[in-house]
């Protein structure tokens, strides 16, 4: 059986970031929200190649993490600049 959450988590992360760049700068604080939802289904995805290896999906899964956690880090960034660096 293939493993939803670590394709999820890519497909997510790839689209949310592509969207997110124009929405993070308009909306800092929407890229945190946005950035989550790919790190959550990259730890579901991560969990489940864990207990079943015959899923596959860990490099998509690591994917997911990684997008969503550049998300939230560009995204607290920006958000912390426009609050405090006026």
């Amino acid at each position: 059986m293939k493993n939803l959450w670590a394709s999820s988590a890519m497909s997510l992360g790839i689209v949310f970031l592509l969207l997110g760049i124009v929405v993070v700068v308009i909306v800092p604080f929407a890229g945190i929200i946005v950035g989550v939802i790919p790190l959550f289904f990259g730890i579901m995805g991560l969990r489940k190649f864990k207990s079943d290896p015959g899923a596959g999906g860990k490099p998509k899964a690591m994917i997911g993490i990684f997008i969503g956690g550049l998300m939230i880090l560009v995204s607290l960034y920006l958000l912390i600049s426009k609050l405090f660096l006026r």
